[in-house]
């Protein structure tokens, strides 16, 4: 029998159901990792100041969003930041900026590590009880990972079950069948007590409310605590409510996670008043005190964390120094050429390094940086097969759908083939840990994969070489006309003013074996897939006789001379494969450019030296092929800005791999449309993944996804375990940011450059609150770039930089 309620109390209650929903809502999704796209994992808390954040943060679930500042002391010694770079912070900043930068030094160093401090009631238990060395948390945490583990999977198969309080219910009913959690923390009838509370939500939300008592004040703060111990879980409700929203259908589990946490704290809280009660007089004295004096803390956190913003501001300003010297060197002119390719790239920081290389090899070459889906709002459906996958950013819904005319057999079939011990070591579910459940029976086929790796065409994804391609959308085929329309916009996006012979759409993907977090290195922009898709159609329908007429007869006119030729770059060698027809030069060029490219990123990321590069491409070529390696590329390691503008002013800069590249010319933007755009799409999706990365790096144990050797699959792509339970865990593997001895990626704010008239920029500033919201708190720089120099936007006005 449930526990009474006093029905009365309900009228208080749908304040505090809004501030629990509040409270989940700032948690951010994480996709499935089949689909694994970056996501910036404070981006439900934009609309707050970033300093704030961290504050808010640390205080209730120790999450950092901030390097210490023994790091940062370090590379001070070491002359990697600037005395002038650390006067430059501390005058910026208002409560530091009185102290000289040696006595900043000092007392930064002599700066306290902050203790540990969590605020829920089970934590408070375990503090004043010795009856078992387990953690209770732990336990109950583990209990509901693997609970959630279960309920997901089943509703992967039969997504109709998305009720709001069902997964609540169904963990009750869960628990009152497992008397396991009573034995193992020895409180007796533990699974009676939690299938006794209320059947709803919301009423247990009452409930506790009721014997609680807590001050309204601290409702935010200890929800986010409950909350954010099941981060993972958290954050793939966010997914499955986040596509509900897209998708036009209602969203579910606002409530559900924190009201379970609730529930074992109100079972924990009245177990303990029934069994002792002075302990319980004692044990809950000191939780309502924390509580309720809990901004005390919060002042404290943020008092420390000032000296962790100077110092990374402090390294902010050196990397943004370098970077505006580079941008006002004025670019070498070179004499007019007749080009005779165009390749256009994902603005991927990947891209930057090899299309510097492409070019150099002649000047009648031209790179450009496009958004890596080509602007096609894409799905892929594949014949006879009700599976569909998206082909563009996470941000968006997909429009139309796209299918071979002809799809290979090979990849209907393949996903029946998953029984296949072939598959084990293809599939994106695969782990090393596969090996354990597997035993004897796996060492002959890694024998073999390890001597004898295959030579495989992974990074393209069997779609097959065709150009013809059914384009729908809601079942209907698109008219010539409606394809022109698609074909116009994209090619108004792209800027061109003249066409070359050859325009390669040059798209991306990455070639490794056995990793769980695979998606992640392909193509964001495509849905974590390759790019090869996106060229392909898009090349379809450019060189298609027909759309090419129709954009004649509204005076969009390519030259007869022009193909668009589709290609895809393998991120893990740099080497590029052209998927039609193209002249011996146009290889020899990519070829080229991929030496040069391979050769450069082996010695900056010290995977090479000068003796080893004459083995390199027989070394990367390996390394994809390794299914034992653990660091296959670095992917978007290092990325600190992303620049929007014409090509030919930063054609000769080097960028060191760190910076996002759009083209953009602003005469032919005559209603600033493209740039409008641009800032609320690519923009968007850089900050997704600057954040990313840097979250995963400050916060490795609660925002990264831990040791990738330890890795299980869950639901086979939902997500990851460590080992064999604890949270799912969110973001990168620690081997996609740290070598085995240094960390690979240098937490850094995205710093914005844009070739744009002030006067636009503000306009969408104004007109966009995601825009406005990351510029005015902090999350990003926004920089306004023209002939007189660089201007920085920062409290509703224009500084010169």
């Amino acid at each position: 029998m449930n526990t009474a309620l006093n029905t009365a109390h309900l009228s208080k209650t749908p304040a505090l159901l809004e501030t629990l929903q509040n409270v989940s809502l700032q948690v951010a999704p994480s996709w499935p990792l089949d689909q694994m796209i970056a996501v910036n994992p404070y981006w439900q808390m934009r609309d707050m100041p970033i300093e704030q954040v961290a504050t808010q943060l640390k205080a209730t679930s120790n999450i950092d969003l901030l390097w210490p500042c023994k790091h940062y002391v370090v590379q001070y010694h070491e002359g990697h930041i600037s005395t002038q770079a650390i006067e430059q912070a501390l005058q910026a900043h208002p409560t530091l900026k009185h102290l000289s930068v040696s006595q900043f030094v000092i007392e930064s160093t002599n700066t306290a590590t902050l203790e540990r401090h969590d605020i829920s009631f089970t934590s408070y238990v375990e503090q004043q009880s010795s009856n078992t060395q387990l953690s209770i948390s732990q336990e109950l945490n583990s209990h509901i990972s693997q609970f959630c583990a279960w309920y997901f999977q089943h509703h992967d198969s039969q997504p109709s079950q998305q009720l709001s309080g069902h997964l609540y219910s169904q963990y009750q009913n869960f628990v009152a069948q497992d008397q396991g959690l009573s034995m193992l923390l020895d409180i007796k009838a533990l699974h009676k007590k939690y299938a006794a509370l209320p059947e709803s939500a919301q009423a247990l939300i009452s409930q506790c409310e009721q014997a609680f008592e807590l001050p309204n004040k601290a409702w935010p703060y200890y929800a986010q605590n409950l909350l954010l111990q099941l981060n993972g879980w958290a954050s793939w409700v966010a997914y499955l409510n986040w596509q509900a929203n897209l998708y036009g259908k209602p969203a579910a589990w606002h409530l559900d996670l924190i009201a379970i946490k609730l529930g074992w704290e109100l079972v924990l809280f009245e177990h303990l008043q029934q069994q002792d009660s002075a302990e319980f007089v004692q044990t809950n004295q000191h939780w309502q005190f924390a509580l309720e004096h809990f901004e005390p803390r919060l002042s404290a956190i943020a008092q420390h964390q000032s000296y962790q913003f100077v110092w990374w501001r402090a390294k902010e300003i050196e990397y943004q120094t370098a970077l505006a010297k580079k941008l006002q060197t004025p670019a070498p002119q070179n004499p007019q050429q007749s080009t005779q390719l165009q390749a256009v790239f994902c603005i991927d920081v990947r891209s930057e390094v090899l299309r510097r290389h492409l070019e150099r090899q002649d000047a009648h070459i031209e790179t450009h940086g496009f958004a890596g889906f080509f602007g096609l709002p894409i799905e892929l459906k594949l014949k006879d097969n009700p599976l569909k996958r998206p082909q563009l950013p996470g941000l968006l819904a997909p429009v139309l759908s796209v299918s071979p005319i002809n799809t290979p057999h090979s990849l209907i079939s393949s996903g029946h083939q998953a029984g296949s011990w072939d598959q084990v070591f293809k599939h994106p579910a695969s782990s090393l840990p596969i090996v354990e459940s597997a035993g004897w029976l796996a060492l002959v086929n890694i024998i073999k994969r390890t001597i004898y790796p295959k030579k495989s065409n992974k990074v393209l994804c069997a779609v097959g070489q065709t150009d013809d391609w059914l384009i729908e959308q809601e079942g209907l085929e698109l008219s010539t006309a409606q394809k022109a329309d698609l074909a116009q916009k994209v090619l108004h996006l792209l800027g061109f003013k003249t066409y070359a012979p050859v325009v390669l759409l040059v798209g991306h993907a990455s070639h490794n074996e056995n990793n769980l977090h695979a998606a992640s290195l392909d193509c964001g922009a495509c849905g974590g897939q390759s790019g090869e898709v996106n060229v392909r159609v898009l090349c379809a329908l450019l060189n298609d006789e027909n759309v090419r007429n129709e954009l004649a007869n509204r005076h969009v006119a390519l030259p007869n001379t022009t193909r668009f030729t589709p290609a895809i770059h393998n991120t893990t060698t740099d080497e590029v494969t052209l998927l039609s027809q193209e002249r011996e030069q146009i290889s020899q060029w990519l070829n080229q450019a991929t030496i040069a490219t391979q050769k450069e990123r082996a010695i900056s990321q010290s995977q090479a030296n000068e003796q080893d590069i004459q083995s390199l491409p027989h070394t990367l070529n390996r390394r994809q092929l390794d299914w034992s390696e653990t660091r296959p590329e670095w992917g978007l390691a290092n990325n600190s800005a992303f620049i929007i503008g014409p090509r030919e002013l930063t054609r000769a800069t080097d960028f060191n791999g760190r910076t996002f590249l759009h083209s953009y010319d602003e005469s032919l933007d005559t209603d600033g449309s493209t740039l409008e755009l641009l800032l609320t799409a690519p923009m968007l999706v850089t900050n997704w993944i600057n954040m990313q990365y840097n979250a995963s790096v400050t916060a490795p144990d609660k925002l990264g996804s831990g040791n990738k050797v330890l890795h299980n699959a869950v639901g086979g792509h939902i997500g990851v375990f460590e080992g064999q339970g604890g949270d799912l865990r969110v973001g990168l593997p620690l081997q996609s940011v740290h070598n085995g001895h240094k960390w690979m990626h240098e937490p850094m704010r995205l710093t914005v450059v844009v070739r744009a008239s002030k006067t636009a920029l503000e306009h969408i500033i104004n007109k966009h609150p995601d825009v406005k919201q990351l510029i005015d708190n902090g999350w990003i720089y926004l920089w306004q770039w023209s002939n007189t120099g660089l201007q920085q936007w920062a409290n509703g006005k224009w500084k010169v930089r």
